[in-house]
């Protein structure tokens, strides 16, 4: 199977597939092997249209991106076919060849496929760390309506900035500081919306990649972890367990075309148009202009591979990534 991005197949009962994503029915699942597709897929997508030569999807009214999400979010179930929609979406909008496998992957070894994955245990007291830093709490999220009045733990408010969570297990502070700035003033709770999710985690890889010189998936893996360890000449037996895990969660998913050896394909960011057109994409794909156009929580099969090994939190994980690269510090090393 071709690891370039998603297949070209059945167009048509594709369409049907992503009407019911808004249903309140179960969706139907993909056949096994492939990839879904979005309607009005690009042919040209293996070497043709750059993203900003393709139509530009409609813009959300402000309640759907700018609004408050549920927080605590309730237990959702693991929902497969909506992750592999939205990751071959994301794959197409942005011009990242094998983002889909990427994604697929790493949620996988992140969170298990649930969207609703949430670290307290671990993350709460660096993630708030995070926010409270100066570049963050007085600067970049100055004007964030959920920011609270004060970067104490008991402040009203606080909360919703110190946990990992999502899919991907992103810190708030990490997955709101994209590029275009745009996500500064989202509600931080949105990192368990999961079209939300998977913009913010393409931006992060895209950072990752163009801020500490990622050459393949696999050192954009590892910087997820530690920004250091997204250098390719880094060498270090934690970036070498953080690939392990991410070509065993791999190679799980194979049944659902996602490219086994992901951690050695090269990763490109030239044609990613930005965080803000991959999520309107994204919600446009989901029919979604209102509130209460989000998707009811539904869930769907996962391939029949076990989640042996799986984690949820890395133990060395440092989520300190901004727009610009890092200056390596001993406190950064230590991480």
């Amino acid at each position: 199977m071709s690891t370039q991005g998603p297949e070209l197949w059945m167009l048509g009962a594709a369409a049907v597939g992503l009407v019911a994503l808004s249903s309140r029915g179960r969706r139907p699942s993909a056949p096994r092997g492939t990839r879904p597709m979005p309607p009005d897929t690009d042919h040209g997508h293996h070497g043709g249209d750059s993203p900003s030569s393709r139509p530009r999807p409609p813009v959300p009214d402000g309640d759907v991106e700018f609004g408050a999400y549920v927080f605590p979010p309730p237990r959702a179930p693991k929902d497969w076919d909506r992750m592999r929609t939205l990751a071959a979406v994301a794959e197409r909008e942005t011009g990242m060849h094998n983002l889909y496998s990427f994604l697929l992957a790493a949620a996988r070894t992140e969170s298990g496929g649930r969207s609703s994955a949430m670290n307290t245990a671990t993350d709460a007291k660096p993630a708030f760390s995070l926010f409270c830093r100066d570049q963050n709490f007085a600067r970049r999220y100055a004007q964030n309506p959920w920011r609270p009045s004060t970067c104490t733990p008991q402040a009203a408010g606080a909360a919703r900035w110190a946990y990992s969570g999502g899919w991907f297990q992103i810190m708030p502070a990490t997955a709101l500081a994209t590029a275009d700035k745009r996500a500064h003033t989202h509600d931080p709770a949105r990192v368990f919306d999961p079209p939300f999710a998977v913009a913010y985690a393409v931006d992060l890889a895209a950072r990752i990649a163009r801020n500490y010189g990622a050459r393949t998936w696999g050192d954009v893996r590892a910087g997820w972890a530690l920004p250091r360890w997204a250098r390719p000449e880094a060498v270090s037996e934690g970036k070498t367990r953080n690939q392990e895990r991410f070509r065993r969660s791999a190679a799980a998913l194979r049944s659902f075309g996602v490219a086994p050896n992901i951690d050695q394909l090269p990763v490109k960011t030239a044609g990613y148009p930005g965080f803000t057109h991959v999520l309107h994409a994204l919600l446009a794909t989901e029919g979604r202009t209102r509130l209460s156009d989000a998707p009811p929580l539904l869930g769907s099969g996962e391939p029949e591979v076990p989640l042996a090994g799986r984690f949820i939190t890395a133990p060395w994980r440092f989520p300190d990534l901004f727009v610009d690269p890092l200056p390596e510090t001993p406190a950064t090393a230590a991480a």
